[in-house]
């Protein structure tokens, strides 16, 4: 039997009327709850679904990579570390609406989580104000909503940056996969750049 997770829909009422008349339709809520659980109730759903359940290794890699944040997290001593995504006009603050932010705070990381944004997302600031809040590290926004790297290198509010100007600058995605393999992926590759900073 399928599990009974509920969500918001994406679409407004007419496409999802439409997607309805084509399949079946399962709202699953990933913007709220913690990481641990919303991937425990997508893979219960995979499962359900006729996914292998022979799902020990990936669960284990899971861990490892929680685990391996957490000691990471351990070596920076509370370095502050920003995690933004890029506009014109605007810098991005993410909050810990994202899961994946509380999560990361919770490992022990030393996520700067603005008190207050134009949404439970993001803090969204002039690039005026692009310092307001002090990071040793930041992560940038890879989806293609956000601006990257060859785009702002132009931009003196970013280039002045203390973590730009220091090169401790990564990529990092709001919207992982949430499954064992795709957190396990996300987090070790956030080590990895968390590591070559603490080093540099």
């Amino acid at each position: 039997m399928v599990p009974q997770l509920r969500g918001s829909a994406l679409l407004d009422e007419a496409n999802l009327d439409a997607v309805k008349g084509l399949s079946s339709v399962l709202f699953v809520e990933t913007a709220t709850g913690n990481i641990d659980s919303i991937v425990q109730d997508i893979v219960q759903l995979a499962v359900e679904l006729g996914a292998d359940q022979d799902l020990e290794a990936q669960r284990e890699d899971y861990r490892a990579a929680r685990e391996r944040i957490s000691e990471v997290a351990s070596s920076l001593k509370k370095s502050p570390v920003l995690f933004v995504s890029a506009d014109p006009d605007t810098i991005r603050v993410s909050r810990s609406g994202f899961p994946i932010l509380a999560d990361l705070t919770g490992l022990g990381l030393a996520v700067v989580d603005p008190a207050e944004g134009s949404s439970v997302y993001v803090e969204k600031l002039a690039w005026e104000m692009a310092d307001h809040y002090p990071a040793d590290m930041i992560f940038l926004d890879d989806r293609p909503s956000s601006l990257q790297l060859d785009s702002l290198g132009t931009n003196p509010a970013w280039s002045n940056l203390p973590a730009v100007k220091a090169g401790k600058v990564g990529t990092w995605n709001p919207e992982p996969v949430l499954s064992y393999a795709g957190i396990a992926r996300t987090y070790n590759s956030l080590a990895d750049q968390l590591l070559a900073f603490s080093h540099s």
